[in-house]
Order: C-alpha cells, then structure tokens, then sequence
C-alpha cells in the first residue's frame, strides 16, 4: 500500500473490467499448459469459452504470462517422467487474479464508471476550507453562552419538591437530567473542535517535509480514548531523525499537540458538566423589595452596645432607674440580663444526662416569638479542674433580623417574600460582635474545715492563661462562718484590665461526703473560678423560611477555647477584651422568687445538683455531677473532683455569656430596638424613627432626640443585604467552578487561534491548505492505492517493532495527478510534493 522503489505510469481511472479467475500451475519446476476453469467448461446450449477474448491480467504477479488453469488438475495432465499420480511430487499453484464476471456474461452496455472525480488535496480560499472553521464556531459560540452564565451569577430556579414540575411533564430532577446531557453534547462539541485542530496539524505534516511517524498519524481520531498514549507509536518520535536535517526530535511540537488536545478532550467533559449544570448556592438579590429600602439601625443613642467595660450603665440606659434587683418584678427581669434565666435554669437540669464535652446548647425564644437564639456551650479537659467556653449573638442583633422580616411581610413586596429559601445577611463592613466567654475553675478541699474557725480553709488563688501573676481570693470571698453543708455563690471583681487577667471572678462553696480515715463525714469544697470575656467579631444570618434561629459565623481568631465551631479568622478583626464590675455581675446574679424564698440566679441554678443523701450519713448533702463512662465502675476521687469542676465552669461560662448578649436592654424599646430612619421630620426638625419592634403591623413613628443628621453615625446601622438559595451558575467562591470555566476558555483560546491561523493563510496570504483526508476511510483508501514498501515487511498481522511505527510517512505526488503514502526518508526527499490546486485522482498504471 506504500510507494515502491520502482516508479509506475498512471493508469486512467475508468477501466473494463475484463479478468479472469485463473491459476498458473507447475510441476517439479515445469509450466504445464493451462486448463480452462470449471466455470468455463461450456455445457450444452452455452457459448465456448475460447469464443471470449482473454484480457491480460492487470496485477501481474509471476513471469509465467497469461497461463491459466483450474484449481483442479487437468485430467489431459500427466507427471513429466511419467510415474503413477499418487508419487507424484507437490504441485505449487500461484493466485493470477480474480476474473469477472463480464468476461463469462458481458453487459449490453459500457459499465458505468463510479461516480467519484479527481479532487484538489490542498486548497485555497474560504470555500475550500470552511470545514476547518465551522467545529471552531460552532463550540466557541456555545460556550460563550455557557460561560457568560457563570460570570454573571445567573440563577435559574428555587429549590423545589421532588414531585412538584418546573415544565410541563418535567420536574426539577429531570430538568437537572436534561441539563446533563446538554452538557454531554457541549462535551462532543469541544471534541469535534479540537479533533479539527489535530487534523490539520496531520495533515499539514503529511504533505510537509518532515512528514509525520507511522505511529502517530491517527491521533486525531484518538483523542478521546487517549489510546494512543499507551503504544510506542507515540513515544517513538523521542528516537526519530528529521529526514530533512537530520537533527532529532523533529515531531516535538506535534506530539505536545497531541497530548495538550488529549489532556483538554480528557477535562473537557467534567469541565462541561461544571459549567452546564447549575449548583446550589447563594444568590444576590440586588432588589429584594418593589420599594427602595431606608437605613435600618439599632437605637443606641445613649448606651455603647459593645464597651469594654460593662457596668450599671450597660443594663439598659444610664439613668433609666432600673437597677436588674428586683426579684418580683418580671417585666424589668425580661430587660435586664437575667432575662434568660427560665431557659438557663431548664438547661441546667439536663446537664446531668448530657456529655458537656460534646455540647450543650441553650435555646432561647425571642421576643418576637418567631425565632431562637442559640447559646453554644462547651465543656473540655484541661490543665485546669473545669474549663467550659460559650458564645452566643447578642439578644438585640437576633432581634433587629427577625423584626425586619416580619415587618417586610407585612409591609412590602418584592422578589425576596417570593423566594422559596431568602438569606439575610447584615453586611459584612458592618462591624457585629458576639458576647464569649472562657470560664476555668479549680477545686480546694476542705476536709478540715471547722464552721467555728473558718479561717484554717486553704488559701484559693483565681486560675489564669498564660504567665499571669497568681490573683489571691480575697478571704471575704469565703472565709466565713457557715455550716459543713451549706452552699454558696460569690462573684469577685478582679483588678487589671490586661488581657491575661481575668474579665471576673466566681467563688462557689459546695457540700460533700466523704470517706475520710475509714469514716464518712459532712465536708465541703471551695472552687475559686475565673472568667473570660471578650466581644468576638461575628456575621449574622438569617434564613426564615428554613430555620427558626438567627445563625452567626466567627470572623475572629479564637484560640484556647473548648468550643468546636468553625472559626474564619481571614477578615482580620480584632476581639475586644471586656472587664464586668460588680454591678454588672449581681445583675446577672439578680435574685429570683422561688418557692422556699429569693435566691441568686446562679445558686439557684447550682442548688440543682445538690442532693440530700442519708446513705452514708444522716440528714447527709451532696452535690452532683454527672459521671460520664461505663454504670458500675469505680469512679476515683481525682476524676469526681474534676466533673464537679467542668459542671460549674460550663454553667458558669453559659449565664455568664446568655448575660452579656442581653446588655442595653435586651433589644427592647426604647433601649436597642430597631427601626427605620424616616426622610421626613416632625415640625421642630427633629428626625423620625420607624420603630419595628412594636406590636403595631406598620411600626410606630417616634422621634429620636435630635435634628443633627450627623448623630446618625454614633448610631449602629444595618444594612441587610438579600439573597436566594437555590439552582444558578456563578463564578466566585467556587474553585471547582474556576477550574471547570478556566478548562473551557482555554480551549475556547485555543479554536480562535486556530481560527486566526486559518483564515489568514487562505484570506491575507493567499495560500492553500491541506483538505484531503478528514477521516479514517479516507486515508484507508489512500493507503490502498499507494504501493508497498520493503520498510513494511512482515507487517501484514501486526506491527511490533518501535523502529517501524517511528518510520516518517509522508504524501508525495508519485506520477502525474496521482498522490500516495510514502514510508521513509528516501522517498520522502526524492519524490515532489503535492501541488496547491492540482486535482488529483489518476491511479497508477500496471
């Protein structure tokens, strides 16, 4: 099928087919005279034969000219020396060709030739290249369109039920099928594109001088499978020769061709499905309501929402006569920080069933009714004998969302109300922070401890992070007379104000029994406890229609802490370090009215543990803590120590923190509520508020003590900004999404460049382009009609050999108007090129 060494005359393309089947025969090296076939012996009422002009065999084979004979013998035929037939020595018969059939019946008429006609291999102008440009097109055009979704954060459609249709006869489900084999098509598009590029880089090195390896020169075809990979035709251009200058590696740019097209058809597939299929994601929403919105704030005209040091006047308002003591008085309780104390004091319950290492959150309903806020509280082992951590969204922030989304429904229209999923955020330049805290106790045992001489306690020291100086409890704090079963809360104000010192301090005396020397007794134990606190930078969020909870994300660092939440430190915002004065403190310990008489909030609390037991003593108090492990197993003094430590730290830590996020009022009118800043003002200029935390549906219209727009800015603005959670397309925030893009506009550089190429070699050079042989058939029937080469040899089953598949091949004009494959550097040199513009189509002459 490869060009000869011999040079052959073309031959016309349209011939009479006039063989016939005939077979040469000899014997022991004689010619014996032909036979005529079986299927020319003549019957009765059938022509002779020999009436039939012989035509001469068009592919010879042999020297024996144009012998013919049966592939039986010939009854008339005998052995030379004349010896029986069954000695007679092996006949050799050779296969002279096929004859057809027109011999034995000729047609009435001429056969009609085939309907193919010479064609031009290298062609100019648009019109004889337009082939190469339309896969370009027609993907680059498609994946604008995909692309430009992404860039434009396009969103397609809310999240909807399994069974509710998007179309008609089409639900959400198969919309999302559909889309996929969109992307499918997309994918073979891209194929087709770069399958085109390959192509003409194939076909550009056939008819060029270096020609290409035997082994690669089907790699378009191969692009997507990549079999090619895994045979030594593609490696063995790392031995090749250029037959022109003999330097090596002469196919390097083809073959990183063929593995950059091979690696972008491999990735283009799930890059397609990336960028054709939409994710679920969070969407803008630029315009939530019809109207235009008015700023939104948080009335905090006379009270710092987040101050470093909280005191009386952190409660509610400075002057505002309530001081959080009175413990019949449930309306101011409910502005004061003991607010919580209904949920705390029902949390605190459950802590006796719960593994506090693992969490133990609070939930507490907002004054709305329609939301939680949710305290999240932590328990850990540590160097200390109880260390807990909390956090939580102050009660006025949680507040300020929920009441702007009941005030929306009620008040506006707009594409946020319609959204199946809406998310609220405040926006992130607004600086939001949430009250944390670290709570770590050490226990003192008093197994001495005389009621009578209450000074031979241990002296207790406040733990502390770091280097710290130790911080001595004052002896007030519990060196005091009092019975071995008593129990009592204490909170301490510490000095310094540096970060390493703590923010407060907690003295607690329980009641134990213990076995001492044999014997049980009533004893005591003292744990002196340090607290933590801090306002943390924070976002909130809200998603009414799906959860009933304003959520919050930590955009601070937070180090040394038990509690295990995601934390984003890449904003770069700093915590503020807070100290609580007494004041502040005895309010979040106000007394509350139980049955047996007012009690502190936290001893209350506490006195939940606490149990009568007369097991071991009579009339005998023990406090409790849970025990977390296997029933049965004894459990050490050491390990009971440290539970009764993490129990107290982690109530501690959670009313302390519940404490700080019901600063300024609680979020109540007129102390931190919300409310719209109205454009227009009374008569006297003063400037008007739309309060939203009322139960009036269309807000009350207050004034707000000023005619200076200026004081606007002391105040804490939020400005919500909208999204959708559902199905789109976006670009941001999504490195599989760049990735997948990234792959396609490579490729889509790629085609224009190609494209550039083409069109300025036929439109601005005016020169021709290779356009024969865009597929597999086609250079099957050009490898048919080209002759054999030695190079080839034992090649017919199979090629094994790494030298063969590295050997150039090449398109050469081998006689006038007829093209064929060459194989090796010889012919590739010796033979003419293929002209621009030449029709070819002659096939050579025998």
């Amino acid at each position: 099928m490869f060009h000869s060494s011999t040079q052959r005359k073309p031959r016309p393309m349209s011939f009479i087919p006039d063989d016939d089947t005939a077979w040469q025969r000899t014997i022991d090296s004689h010619i014996v005279q032909p036979s005529p076939s079986p299927r020319s012996a003549p019957t009765g009422g059938e022509t002779e034969m020999s009436s039939i002009p012989l035509a001469p065999n068009r592919w010879p084979r042999g020297i024996h000219g144009n012998d013919y004979t049966s592939l039986k013998h010939s009854p008339d035929v005998s052995p030379p020396d004349g010896k029986d037939t069954k000695d007679a020595p092996l006949a050799s018969v050779e296969f002279r060709g096929f004859r057809s059939c027109s011999d034995i019946f000729p047609p009435d008429n001429a056969m009609i030739p085939y309907g193919e006609v010479p064609k031009v291999a290298i062609k100019r102008g648009l019109r004889g290249n337009w082939k190469k440009l339309v896969p370009h097109i027609i993907a680059v055009f498609v994946t604008l369109a995909v692309c430009q979704l992404s860039f434009r954060n396009v969103y397609w459609m809310d999240l909807r039920p399994p069974d509710e249709p998007v179309a008609i006869g089409l639900t959400q489900g198969g919309a999302l099928n559909f889309l996929q084999l969109a992307a499918k098509l997309h994918e073979l598009l891209i194929l087709a594109s770069v399958s085109a590029l390959v192509l003409h880089a194939i076909q550009a090195q056939l008819i060029g001088r270096s020609g290409l390896p035997l082994g690669m020169i089907a790699n378009a075809f191969e692009l997507s499978s990549a079999q090619f990979l895994h045979r030594k035709s593609f490696w063995s251009f790392l031995w090749s020769v250029d037959p022109s200058t003999g330097k090596g590696f002469p196919y390097m740019h083809f073959w990183l061709l063929s593995l950059f097209s091979t690696m972008l058809v491999t990735l283009a597939g799930p890059s397609s499905a990336i960028a054709v299929i939409p994710t679920l994601n969070y969407f803008d929403l630029p315009r939530p309501f019809v109207t235009p919105l008015l700023p939104y704030y948080v009335w905090n005209v006379s009270t710092e929402l987040w101050p470093k040091t909280l005191s009386a006047a952190s409660l509610n308002a400075p002057n505002s006569g309530i001081l959080c003591n009175d413990p019949n008085s449930d309306p101011e309780q409910e502005i004061c920080p003991v607010g919580g104390f209904r949920d705390t004091y029902g949390w605190a319950g459950g802590l006796l069933f719960t593994d506090t290492d693992a969490g133990a959150n609070i939930s507490f309903p907002d004054a709305t009714g329609a939301t939680r806020r949710v305290l999240s509280a932590q328990s850990c082992n540590s160097t200390f004998d109880g260390r807990a951590s909390a956090v939580s969204l102050n009660s006025f922030i949680s507040g300020a969302l929920t009441s702007y989304w009941i005030f929306a429904q009620q008040n506006f229209h707009g594409i946020a109300l319609e959204a199946a999923q809406p998310h609220i955020n405040i926006d992130s330049e607004t600086p939001i922070f949430a009250p944390r805290v670290e709570a770590m106790c050490n226990s003192y045992s008093n197994y001495n401890f005389d009621p009578e001489n209450p000074e031979n306690q241990t002296n207790m020291v406040f733990p502390s992070f770091g280097g710290a100086s130790p911080i001595q409890v004052p002896d007030w704090a519990y060196k005091y007379s009092r019975p071995q079963n008593a129990s009592n809360f204490t909170f301490v104000e510490v000095p310094g104000t540096g970060p390493e010192s703590p923010s407060l301090g907690a003295v607690l005396a329980l009641p134990l029994i213990e076995n001492i020397n044999g014997a049980w007794v009533q004893t005591t134990e003292n744990l002196a406890c340090s607290i933590y606190s801090s306002w943390i930078p924070v976002d909130a969020f809200y998603e009414p229609t799906v959860n009933d909870q304003v959520s919050y994300g930590i955009r601070g660092s937070m180090s040394d802490t038990c509690l295990d939440i995601p934390v984003d430190a890449s904003s770069g915002r700093e915590s503020i370090n807070t100290t609580i004065d007494i004041e502040y403190a005895n309010a979040i310990n106000q007394p509350i009215a139980f049955i047996t008489g007012n009690l502190p909030a936290l001893l209350g609390i506490y006195q939940r543990f606490i149990y009568n037991d007369s097991n071991y003593i009579p009339d005998g108090v023990i406090f409790k803590a849970p025990i977390p492990g296997v029933a049965g197993v004894v459990v050490t003094d050491d390990v009971a120590r440290r539970q009764r430590a993490k129990l107290v730290s982690t109530v501690l830590a959670g009313v302390v923190t519940d404490g700080l996020a019901r600063n300024v009022g609680d979020g109540s009118y007129p102390f931190s509520a919300p409310f719209f800043l109205l454009p227009n003002k009374t008569a006297d200029g003063t400037l008007q508020g739309r309060f939203v935390f009322t139960s009036a549906t269309g807000g009350e219209d207050e004034p707000l003590n000023t005619t200076n727009i200026a004081d606007t800015a002391k105040w804490l603005r939020l400005d919500p900004t909208f999204q959708r959670y559902g199905y789109g397309y976006h670009w941001g925030g999504s490195r599989t999404t760049q990735f997948g893009i990234s792959v396609l506009l490579v490729h889509l550089v790629v085609a224009i460049a190609h494209m550039a190429y083409v069109l300025g070699e036929i439109m601005w050079k005016d020169r021709g382009l290779p356009g024969a042989w865009e597929t597999i058939p086609e250079f099957f029937a050009l490898a048919v009609n080209s002759g054999p080469s030695e190079k080839l040899r034992n090649t017919c089953a199979g090629v094994s050999e790494s030298r063969t598949w590295s050997e150039p091949v090449a398109v050469r004009e081998a006689s006038e108007g007829h093209l064929e494959m060459v194989l090796g550097r010889n012919q590739m040199l010796q033979m003419p090129m293929a002209r621009t513009g030449v029709r070819y189509g002659a096939l050579p002459e025998t």
